[in-house]
């Protein structure tokens, strides 16, 4: 596991979620679930995967590469048909100890958090069914 993934690992995991590695090794380099997928996190309502990855020196490019590359992946689109599947990209400083930058999609909208009250309140949010719209 990377720096960024147990950070990741134990922020969700305080925050009440179970959490587990998802990704795993085929011998020679690491393959995420579904293609970027570093963890995956639920409680009794929800399920989410989690991309983390490293924001040195507040640079975003990293954080918008993943991004990226999670809006291109057609598995992801399918992970997020189902209304009580998020997937989050969170960006940790190093030596830090929760997200300075959070992306969460749900359906076809992402949503960007940077301020540690609203990325707390990110991961808590009310999942609505997309045909009745009831919780």
């Amino acid at each position: 596991m990377t720096w960024t993934e147990k950070l990741a690992m134990v922020w969700l995991q305080s925050a009440g979620y179970s959490c587990f590695d998802a990704g795993g090794w085929n011998g020679k380099c690491r393959k995420d679930l579904l293609g970027f997928a570093d963890l995956i996190a639920f409680d009794s309502t929800r399920v989410f995967l989690v991309q983390a990855t490293a924001m040195s020196n507040n640079s975003v490019s990293n954080f918008n590469a993943r991004c990226r590359k999670i809006e291109a992946k057609p598995a992801a689109g399918a992970w997020l048909a189902n209304s009580l599947r998020l997937i989050l990209v969170a960006g940790f400083k190093p030596h830090g100890n929760k997200p300075i930058l959070l992306a969460k999609y749900h359906g076809s909208t992402c949503d960007y958090f940077s301020d540690s009250d609203d990325i707390l309140r990110a991961v808590e949010f009310d999942c609505k069914s997309p045909i009745s719209g009831e919780n």
